[in-house]
């Protein structure tokens, strides 16, 4: 899949979530993002999360256990896969079957729950 649609797609999903999972997850992983953007490498990443301590600074603004937290966090990824595993998307570029300027672009956008038929 087109890296650009996932991202979008996965957003979506993301949008779709329970709202206290959807919440937990945004939060955490946004927190992670401005780790990896003042981390230099994966182990300066690993020390800053240790430092920061976001998961449990996370546990306890949303009122759970560390363990809760974690758990939440991987059956949020696993939706978030399974939904975008399960999805047949396509980009087709229509510009050439234009009649007007070819300043102009023409998509068409083909999307299916392949796991739902």
């Amino acid at each position: 899949m087109d890296p650009y649609l996932e991202k979008i797609l996965t957003r979506q999903i993301i949008r779709s979530l329970p709202s206290k999972q959807r919440d937990v997850y945004t939060y955490v992983t946004a927190k992670e993002e401005r780790i990896a953007e003042k981390a230099i490498d994966k182990q300066g990443f690993l020390d800053l999360l240790t430092q920061q301590s976001i998961y449990k600074k996370a546990a306890k603004k949303y009122h759970m256990t560390e363990a809760q937290l974690h758990a939440l966090l991987k059956q949020a990824e696993l939706t978030i896969l399974n939904r975008l595993h399960g999805l047949d998307a396509m980009w087709i570029d229509f510009t050439d079957n234009l009649k007007e300027s070819q300043s102009k672009k023409l998509f068409y956008f083909s999307l299916r729950d392949i796991k739902n038929k």
